[in-house]
C-alpha cells in the first residue's frame, strides 16, 4: 500500500476504457514477466544441445500465439499505441493463463547460459503475483474492473455489493426463478457489453415470472404481500414505471419495433434500478 492509500486517498473507480498510464503499467509488467521468464514454459527457447533443456522465452512463438488469438491488438507491443479496453483485458487474461514461475536455475557454461527448471506448485504463486500487480493497476487507475482468478471483471457500485451477496441465499419457492436470478447477477459482473446485454434478459424475465409466481393472474400481485400501507403506492408507482419501461424498449435483441436501450451504462441503471425492486419483494415475500 502506497502512502496516499494508507492516508485514504484513493481515485474513485468510476472509469470504464483504459489509459495510456494504466497501459503504460501493463507493458511494464509484461516486460518484467518476459524479463524473469515467466513465459518460458509455455513459449520454450531451448538449449542447442540435445535435450530439451529451456533457456528463455520464445519470442516469436509468444508473438504468433498471441497474434493468432488477439487480432487486433498490435504484437510485439506498440509503445506509442493503445490498444482498445478489450483487447487489453483479452491479452491480460490470455496471458495469466501462460504463467510459470522459474524455480532453480543451472548454469551451462559452455554456451554461458542458463537451463531453468519450472515447478507446478509454483504456477498458481506466480500467478498470483500478477493478479495482485494488475489489481493494484486497476486500482489506481480509478478503472472499475478487478481480476479474480485470471478473470477480469467489473466492479458493482458499492452499494449494491451487500444486496447481491444477499440474492445468492434468497429462495423464492420457484426454482427456475432462483437460477435465472442467480445468473443475471453473476453475467452482469461481466466486462463483456453482450454478457451484460443477458444478464439484463434474465433479470426481466425474473421480474415477470416474479409478478406471475406471487399472483397467477398479475392483476394486483403487490397486494399479495406485506408492504406497509404508506409505502405501498411508492412501490406500486416504481412497479409500474419499470413494467412501462421495460414493455416500450428493447430489453431482448429479437425484440423489433421496441425503443434500444443507448448504451451500456443505460443498461446497468436499468438493470440495478429493477434488481432493487425485485430484492425487496423478495425479502418481504419470505
Amino acid at each position: 500500500m502506497l502512502y496516499s492509500e494508507r492516508q485514504g486517498i484513493t481515485h474513485p473507480r468510476v472509469l470504464t476504457d483504459i489509459s495510456e498510464r494504466f497501459w503504460m503499467g501493463v507493458r511494464a509488467l509484461i516486460d518484467r514477466e518476459i524479463a524473469e521468464c515467466s513465459f518460458a514454459q509455455s513459449y520454450p527457447d531451448c538449449c542447442e544441445d540435445p535435450g530439451t533443456q529451456i533457456i528463455g522465452v520464445n519470442r516469436r512463438l509468444m508473438s504468433d500465439d498471441i497474434a493468432a488469438h488477439i487480432s487486433d491488438l498490435a504484437w510485439p507491443i506498440e509503445y506509442e499505441d493503445i490498444p482498445n479496453t478489450m483487447s487489453c483485458f483479452d491479452l491480460l487474461e490470455f496471458l495469466y493463463q501462460r504463467l510459470s514461475k522459474v524455480g532453480s536455475r543451472s548454469h551451462h557454461s559452455y554456451y554461458r547460459h542458463e537451463h531453468l527448471k519450472f515447478e507446478a506448485y509454483a504456477r498458481d504463486d506466480k500467478r498470483g503475483e500478477f493478479e495482485y500487480e494488475i489489481n493494484q493497476l486497476l486500482q489506481r487507475n480509478g478503472l472499475a474492473f478487478e481480476m479474480a482468478r485470471g478473470e477480469i471483471k467489473s466492479l458493482l457500485p458499492q452499494p449494491l455489493v451487500g444486496m447481491v451477496q444477499d440474492i445468492d441465499s434468497i429462495r423464492s419457492g420457484d426454482s427456475t426463478l432462483d437460477k435465472l436470478l442467480a445468473d443475471a447477477c453473476g453475467l452482469i459482473q461481466d466486462r463483456h457489453p453482450d454478457q451484460q446485454q443477458i444478464a439484463l434478459e434474465k433479470l426481466w424475465d425474473v421480474w415477470e415470472r416474479l409478478k406471475t409466481v406471487i399472483d397467477p393472474k398479475k392483476t394486483a400481485f403487490l397486494n399479495r404481500l406485506d408492504i406497509e400501507t404508506d409505502f405501498i403506492e411508492l412501490i406500486g408507482a416504481e412497479a409500474r414505471l419499470l413494467t412501462e419501461f421495460g414493455n416500450n424498449h428493447q430489453i431482448r435483441h429479437a425484440e423489433v419495433g421496441k425503443i434500444p436501450l443507448a448504451n451500456t451504462e443505460t443498461k446497468q441503471y436499468f438493470f440495478f434500478r429493477l434488481l432493487i425492486l425485485i430484492h425487496y419483494i423478495l425479502k418481504i415475500k419470505r
